[in-house]
């Protein structure tokens, strides 16, 4: 089995329990692989234990325990929480659009790297349909991301020329009127990409039953509860 570690502000990984072993990591090294539900210091880890031999680990035990104690109370977790709480907004509204976009063009590269949407290099039974299921949710959805931000941009723009065209003559606004109009037109077109991600996501789950009914027919008998004597 391997494992990521978490080194600072960056994940590594995965690594072997011998690589673990020559990278020397200390008992309180988070560690997560496949099957954990969340981050664990290593000593926790009933596979890594050979890896600290020798050392008390109670004392990072101690140490976790009464480290959960201090977090736990109202004034060292106020300020912790209304930080977190802020990030995350701004994560959403502003971060989280930027990084859909940017991880379209990274698999729409990746795409043209690997050749993958050639229907000869496709071995299932359909090879029609997947291709046609790959070309959608693989390329198109992305390759829509991808325009979103060009088309967004130029239809904000003529949007904005057009609202500051039809100000009255009787109204002068001021600057921050101005920024605010922008920002309200900018917005929604900065966020498509979570739109048509979503939509993607809403897509893929509809065609579960689908997966089911074409996995009926391919494998039959394993859905009849078959009692064998």
């Amino acid at each position: 089995m391997e494992y990521f570690i978490a080194q600072g502000s960056e994940n590594l990984g995965p690594f072997t329990i011998d690589q673990l072993r020559e990278r020397g990591i200390s008992p309180d090294t988070e560690v997560w692989t496949d099957g954990m539900e969340e981050w664990q210091p290593a000593y926790k880890v009933t596979e890594l234990q050979t890896l600290f031999e020798g050392i008390d680990t109670s004392v990072y035990a101690a140490e976790a325990i009464a480290a959960d104690e201090d977090s736990n109370s109202l004034g060292s977790s106020f300020l912790p929480a209304l930080g977190h709480a802020f990030y995350t907004i701004i994560y959403l509204l502003f971060v989280l659009p930027f990084d859909l976009w940017r991880k379209a063009i990274i698999r729409l590269a990746k795409q043209k790297r690997d050749r993958s949407l050639r229907i000869m290099g496709i071995k299932t039974e359909w090879p029609l349909l997947s291709f046609i299921k790959r070309y959608i949710f693989e390329f198109l959805f992305d390759f829509v991301i991808f325009l979103s931000y060009f088309v967004g941009l130029i239809i904000a723009i003529i949007s904005y020329t057009k609202w500051i065209s039809d100000i009255p003559e009787y109204l002068q606004p001021n600057f921050f009127d101005y920024i605010k109009a922008l920002l309200f037109i900018l917005l929604p077109f900065y966020n498509l990409p979570v739109f048509i991600s979503l939509f993607r996501d809403i897509c893929q789950i509809s065609l579960l039953p689908i997966r089911k009914l074409i996995s009926w027919f391919r494998k039959p008998a394993q859905y009849y509860d078959l009692k064998v004597k």
